[in-house]
């Protein structure tokens, strides 16, 4: 048994549930299995695609090779015996392991071999960027004699939405990587350090891991009310808050952390008071995170909490009111993680409208988050003049005006990345630490990064 399946039995003994044995080569048996959906046919994949913003990795590609190589394309076909070649401008793999098992060959040959098995045939090839097929087939007319052709990316999504023993592995560990580091930054967050501070020790932890940043915020003070942000130079200052979102690459795969914490190390009451909202609420969600359960009524589920939070803190006069709602509400709080950072979301999220359940194998966050920017009340939002009279918006912002200057220019959000099982799930990031009496308890500890001022 080699080390990374012995990993693999292990935690999923530790997980308690029954999955698949780990496959000798996992992106084999993905192919294989891809290739039972299409049936009959061809299918053509390039590595990477042509987007506005310059060429992107594919990230489907990458999920049926476990390849790096931005001009290889893969070939499939099922019909007869069995196809399965990879062509790279050298005609070698450049990074043996995944790969081995295909027909390797120069790119040069690409149009000869499609010229001999297209003829009269249906093939499948992502319309992403179809404008740069001449580019990647080597030919502009190379596809004509082909029956059919069809979009290949709608076959993926439910594939990958679900992962395999294998993929969770390699998740949990781009996650325990950002909880680690995580760990080390709330040990050194204090007054006076700047927010790039942090992202330095962040990026140095990843890189000490093997990993790499998929994306860092960190926003303290009035810039904690934005839901994505960066890092700056700004000076943090004790009484302030500042809002994590974290993520970590991780052998192509991805986590998605957020937590908050108070930059001196202790909560005022206020900011405890919002904290617990989002925390109760983040956990009645992953309560609900269960296999068979309805995502989007999850995510109603998790606003309803927020909201009965909300009104206790006297920032909301009707839990029940649809525009009160909006105002609050700001994004969602459920996506996919793995090759991608909101993995699969074009289709999950028209999944999720379409009744779509949690499944045993997803790792999907639940992450709810309020932000009370400076001034908000004191501007009839635009995106609710349908849903609110000027009139009651003036005495909806007379009545919760003075609960919400309490909480002005603070934001608050808390995530986790989640793993569904056959009964129950699993909290991956359950080592990046979320109850204030532990957060406070470790912001206590030295870290040798406050030497180095």
């Amino acid at each position: 048994m080699t080390r990374k399946v012995a990993r693999l039995v292990f935690v999923f003994a530790c997980l308690g549930t029954a999955f698949p044995a780990p496959a000798d080569d996992q992106y084999s048996v993905r192919r294989r299995n891809f290739l039972e959906k299409v049936g009959r046919g061809i299918v053509l994949l390039p590595a990477q695609h042509q987007t506005p913003r310059g060429p992107q990795e594919n990230k489907d590609f990458a999920y049926l090779t476990g390849l790096k190589d931005p001009e290889a394309v893969l070939l499939l076909a099922a019909e007869g015996e069995k196809t399965e070649v990879l062509f790279t401008r050298s005609g070698k793999i450049t990074n043996p392991g995944p790969g081995e098992s295909m027909d390797v060959r120069p790119l040069t040959d690409l149009r000869t071999s499609l010229s001999r098995l297209v003829a009269g045939k249906k093939v499948y090839l992502p319309f992403t960027d179809l404008d740069a097929l001449p580019q990647w087939t080597g030919a502009p007319g190379v596809l004509a004699q082909a029956s059919e052709l069809a979009n290949i990316e709608p076959l993926f999504p439910e594939m990958r939405i679900v992962k395999s023993a294998e993929e969770i592995e390699t998740l949990k560990r781009a996650v325990d990587i950002t909880a680690a580091a995580y760990v080390d930054v709330l040990k050194a967050a204090e007054p006076g350090m700047r927010e790039r501070d942090l992202q330095a020790i962040f990026a140095h932890r990843y890189a000490q891991a093997g990993a790499a940043s998929s994306f860092t915020q960190i926003a303290s003070g009035p810039n904690s009310v934005n839901i994505h942000f960066g890092a700056t130079t700004r000076e943090m200052k004790a009484g302030e808050v500042i809002v994590f979102d974290l993520g970590a690459w991780f052998e192509g795969y991805t986590s998605d952390i957020s937590r908050t914490i108070p930059v001196g190390g202790k909560f005022t009451q206020e900011q405890a008071d919002l904290y617990n909202v989002v925390l109760s609420a983040q956990k009645e969600g992953i309560r609900l995170m269960v296999s068979g359960n309805d995502i989007q009524k999850t995510q109603a589920a998790v606003e309803d909490a927020l909201l009965a939070g909300l009104q206790k803190l006297g920032l909301v006069t009707d839990p029940a009111s649809p525009w009160q709602r909006r105002f609050y509400i700001q994004h969602g709080f459920i996506h996919g993680i793995g090759l991608d950072v909101h993995d699969v979301w074009p289709w999950f999220s028209g999944a999720m409208r379409r009744g779509l359940a949690f499944k045993p194998g997803m790792v999907l966050t639940m992450e709810p988050g309020l932000y009370f920017p400076q001034g908000r009340l004191e501007r009839y939002p635009p995106n609710l003049k349908s849903f609110v009279t000027e009139e009651e918006w003036k005495a909806f912002a007379a009545r919760v005006g003075p609960a919400y200057e309490t909480f002005a220019n603070m934001g608050c959000r808390i995530e986790d990345d989640v793993l569904v099982l056959e009964t129950g799930n699993v909290v991956l990031s359950a080592g990046a630490p979320k109850e204030i009496a532990e957060l406070e308890k470790t912001m206590k500890l030295r870290s040798p990064f406050n030497d180095l001022k």
